[in-house]
């Protein structure tokens, strides 16, 4: 399956019970505490399990994952060897 904003959102109000009204692309996830480590250790597992992938523990970091946005361009660039 293809992972889109709306699916990672739709993740974060159903499974984690973040209110989303505010979420955009680019609201800073971890950094701000809006995530815990708990729950971005969920949001890895729904990832992998989505995309069907695996993350290695050196692409954990958050530049790849500290907005639904750079979340979205780590998986683009994964997909296209960048």
């Amino acid at each position: 399956m293809q992972i889109n904003p709306d699916l990672i959102l739709d993740y974060f109000g159903n499974e984690l019970f973040i209110d989303t009204s505010e979420i955009t692309n680019e609201t800073v996830l971890f950094s701000s505490g809006l995530i815990d480590s708990f729950n971005m250790i969920n949001l890895i597992m729904f990832i992998e399990e989505t995309c069907q992938t695996k993350i290695t523990p050196s692409e954990i970091t958050l530049d790849n994952l500290d907005s639904i946005e750079k979340i979205l361009t780590f998986l683009s660039d994964r997909s296209t060897g960048d």
